[in-house]
């Protein structure tokens, strides 16, 4: 299996389509009941994903304050792993996929690994190329100099 092949998965994941708080709300109504979750968020403004990030960041303690005031912290705990970043499993059902064809952890991971951090060092060099290319071109430009970017 070609190393490019592992995390080819990770672009399925609905990023664009993910909303946190929505995803919380879902889940703490799943483990407390809707008439749970009404009496925790009485009398206070529900954080959004559009909010400006200071507000956003305030209403989001508001929340998190209430949560920990009235919820058993076992069960809090099991609701925000559960939210993991607005993820659900199914947004990993690849990653499941590409498991089995190794069916060994040990190699899963270090086959990931590998694949991550190929990637990060060709991102690396690409960036470290584009920006000299870049300062080449604009010094030499009014030499009538233009260099070609050298990163495929």
């Amino acid at each position: 299996m070609s190393k490019s092949e592992i995390m080819s998965g990770i672009d399925l994941i609905p990023y664009d389509q993910i909303n946190i708080m929505e995803t919380l709300r879902e889940e703490a109504i799943q483990a407390l009941g809707q008439e749970r979750w009404d009496v925790i968020t009485a009398g206070i403004e529900m954080p959004a994903d559009d909010m400006e990030p200071e507000y956003l960041s305030h209403l989001t303690r508001e929340l998190l304050k209430h949560i920990d005031s009235m919820v058993d912290p076992h069960v809090s705990r099991t609701i925000f792993c559960r939210v993991k970043h607005g993820l659900k499993h199914s947004d990993f059902r690849w990653a499941r996929e590409q498991f089995l064809k190794y069916n060994d952890i040990d190699s899963f991971c270090a086959a990931m690994r590998s694949e991550t951090l190929d990637k990060f060092a060709l991102t690396a060099t690409c960036g470290n190329r584009i920006r000299r290319w870049a300062a080449l071109s604009l010094c030499h430009k009014s030499a009538g100099c233009y260099h070609a970017p050298v990163c495929p």
